[in-house]
Parts: structure tokens; C-alpha cells; sequence
């Protein structure tokens, strides 16, 4: 099973896959080369050195010499822990951080994943713990989009013994992480309990099905709200407007949604709040009690709502006239002097613009929008329309967001 899904990447140029040396990464690294043995497809083979072990070094050049005898590339890279933070948390997004970087480099566009059924039921039982909802529920996806590259994980099928039992046939070693016996993490508790749990039916297939179930429910939530941002909202100036109609006719739950993407949106971010943090703001619905959160103004109009940057969140962001701005805007204009800057148009930007009414956008919105600066002289303000050969770009435009 796992060899036919892994040969729909006979048509690629490239693949990567992602092996850290346990028996999972490894099975998956040799079900892949098995099954484009011959193909004109290049594997790329990325681990990371974390440091937050010693063996970790050892791990690595174990996986290296493991892509040479298989004929794939090897690309060894380190990650270093800052100590801020939950170092778990914080290995695993560099980890992804850096095999991105690398994928991006090589011209990489997809990169396999090891999860298996019993990873997927451990993060269903720990989003349980968490009284997470539907999101939280439906798990890993098989794919995802995610810092410019594919994510598959095409073994979410597949339990960890079984794996195991495929490298026992091929004689294939993998390397035991100790970690993964330490009860120190809420994964390891995960799976310690699932003996307990399978006894009573909870088993890692009940648990997958599960996250398929929630996937399909949360697949048809995103088709209500991709319904309603259509019917009620409007990408002006970098900002939101919804239109209350549509909006307040819709379940709460979308209306949670729609409001969370709205933010995401608006403040360039790929995480939402926290779910009580939005139910806080919808309460402003009925008041038209205006709210700041995730560095955004949601503002409460008679007939419509709008969510804008909030200036304090952007009063100290300054960069060189050609960056991209606040992960999310783009200037383009007359070449001007290297000390040229992009920043906040801010209340002493607004002064200079005595039009700015005439957008129709919401003060806040404007106080917090790019403009360009020479020292104390601003130049440009495109979304005032101060300064005509100037204009700003969203790098995620209005069909993004309203697709």
C-alpha cells in the first residue's frame, strides 16, 4: 500500500523526504527509493542535528551514509535551541524551518513526512487533553502547505510496528531515540496509556478514524466560511469589512471562523487566537464594544465590521524603502536615496494628508498603513493617496483571501 502512493512522485523532478534515523523516517526513506527506483526522480534527504541530545551528530551521519548506499543526496543540517521557551516546541519548527530553507534552495517544492496511524491517534488523545474542538481533533493532515513547500505524509495509514516489521524483512537497522521512553513528554505519555486505552476499544484505528471523521467536518466548515467571507466581506486598504448581514445570520461557529481568518488576514499572521479569545470579541457583536486582539482593532459599526492593523502593533516597524513591510505589503516607486524607509504613516503622517477621509477607511486603519519616509519627511502614503507614482501591494491579495 504504501509503495503504490509513493509512486505518484514518479512524475516529479525531485522529492524530499525528511529522516531523522527512527524506524519510521527510515522505513519511509526505503519504501521511497524502492518505489522511483529507475525513475528520473532526484530524492533529497534531509535530517537535522538539534543538538539537545548527543547521539544527534551520530544520527545524522547514520542517515547519511544510509541515502549514499540508497543513491539519494544527503543534506545534513543543525538547528540550536535558544532556550526561550518550550524546547520540544521550539526543535520542531526548526527542524521545519531549516529543512524548508534547504528544500527552497535545492528547488524542492514537496517533502515527505514518517507520521504514522499511531502518531495521528497520539495527537488526537492530546488534543483531547486539551478539550480542543474540531480543528484540533481531525489531527495531521496528509498534506499541507506550509513555508513555501508541499508537506505529505503519505504513511498516516501505516502503524509504527508495521514499519518496523517491513525493515526487520529488508534487514534494514534504524536508530532508537531515548527520548521517545521518557516520560517527560506528553507524546511518550500518549502512547504509554495506549494499552490502557486499547483495552477499551480506543484503539490507534479507532483514533485515526476519528481524525478522518473531524477532517471531513472541518472540511465542511471551510466551504461555510469560504461562503460567507464571499457574501460578506471586502478587502479594502489592507483592511476587513464585513457586512453584518451575512455575517450575523451565520452559526456562531462561523462567524468564529470567518472573524479568526479575517485577523490572520489582516495582521500577516498563520496562527489564530485562542477560541475564548474570539468568542470575547464576537460578545462586542450585539455591544458594538470595540476590541484589540492579535494585533488588530476589530471595530463595531452600525451596519458593518471592520478589522484593521492596530498602530501600536506597527508604530516601531521601520524598514529599508525596498523590504517588504509587515510581512505583507510591498512598495514600489521612483528610485529615492538609500535612506529612505518604510514605516508606519502614524499621526504625524495622517497631519500631512488632508484627504484621508476620502478613503473611507477607519482612522486606525490608516494611522497603521505603509508609507515611505525620509527622516522626518514622509514622501508616500499609497493607500491615502499621498504621493501619485507610489502605490503598495498586498504580497496576499484580496482573491487569497476571499478564495
Amino acid at each position: 500500500m504504501a509503495l503504490a502512493g509513493l509512486c505518484r512522485y514518479l512524475e516529479q523532478d525531485e522529492v524530499g523526504v525528511a529522516v531523522s534515523g527512527g524506524g519510521d523516517s527510515v522505513a519511509l526513506l526505503c519504501f521511497l527509493s524502492d518505489a522511483l527506483a529507475g525513475s528520473r526522480t532526484r530524492i533529497v534527504v534531509y535530517s537535522v542535528d538539534h543538538g539537545l541530545r548527543p547521539e544527534a551528530a551520530d544520527e545524522v551521519r547514520f542517515v547519511s551514509e544510509l541515502a549514499a548506499r540508497l543513491g539519494c543526496e544527503h543534506r545534513a543540517l543543525s538547528w540550536r535551541w535558544s532556550g526561550q521557551g518550550n524546547s520540544s516546541a521550539a526543535a520542531r519548527a526548526g527542524r521545519y524551518d531549516a529543512i524548508a530553507d534547504a528544500a527552497r534552495q535545492d528547488g524542492v517544492e514537496t517533502v515527505l513526512l514518517g507520521h504514522t496511524k499511531d502518531d495521528q491517534a497520539e495527537t488526537v488523545l492530546m488534543a483531547l487533553a486539551r478539550s480542543a474542538g474540531v480543528d484540533g481533533l481531525a489531527g495531521m493532515q496528509s498534506t499541507k502547505s506550509d513555508r513555501d513547500i508541499a508537506w505529505h505524509r503519505p504513511l498516516l495509514q501505516l502503524t509504527r510496528q508495521q514499519l518496523r516489521d517491513y525493515l526487520l524483512s529488508i534487514g534494514q537497522e534504524w536508530v532508537d531515540d531515548p527520548s521517545n521512553d521518557s516520560d517527560a513528554y506528553e507524546r511518550v505519555r500518549m502512547r504509554k496509556a495506549a494499552g490502557v486505552l486499547a483495552e477499551l476499544g480506543i484503539t490507534s484505528d479507532a483514533l485515526s478514524d476519528v481524525a478522518i471523521n473531524m477532517q471531513s467536518a472541518r472540511h465542511a466548515l471551510e466551504g461555510a466560511v469560504a461562503r460567507v467571507v464571499r457574501e460578506s466581506c471586502d478587502v479594502i486598504g489592507g483592511a476587513v469589512r464585513v457586512e453584518l448581514d451575512a455575517f450575523a445570520a451565520s452559526d456562531f461557529e462561523i462567524q468564529r471562523r470567518v472573524l479568526a481568518k479575517c485577523l490572520r488576514f489582516v495582521a500577516s499572521n498563520g496562527s489564530a487566537p485562542r477560541r475564548g479569545a474570539l468568542v470575547d470579541a464576537l460578545s462586542g457583536l450585539t455591544e458594538r464594544r470595540d476590541c484589540s486582539l492579535s494585533g488588530c482593532l476589530i471595530l463595531f459599526k452600525k451596519d458593518h465590521i471592520w478589522v484593521v492593523r492596530e498602530p501600536n502593533a506597527v508604530k516601531d516597524l521601520v524598514v529599508s524603502s525596498g523590504t517588504s513591510w509587515d510581512g505583507k505589503w510591498r512598495l514600489s516607486g521612483p528610485t529615492i536615496d538609500s535612506d529612505a524607509v518604510i514605516r508606519a504613516l502614524g499621526e504625524d503622517g495622517l497631519k500631512a494628508c488632508e484627504n484621508w477621509r476620502d478613503t473611507g477607511l477607519p482612522r486606525p486603519a490608516l494611522l497603521s498603513s505603509p508609507s515611505i519616509w525620509r527622516k522626518d519627511r514622509l514622501i508616500a502614503a499609497p493607500i491615502v493617496g499621498y504621493g501619485g507614482e507610489w502605490s503598495a501591494e498586498l504580497l496576499l491579495g484580496a482573491e487569497d483571501f476571499l478564495s
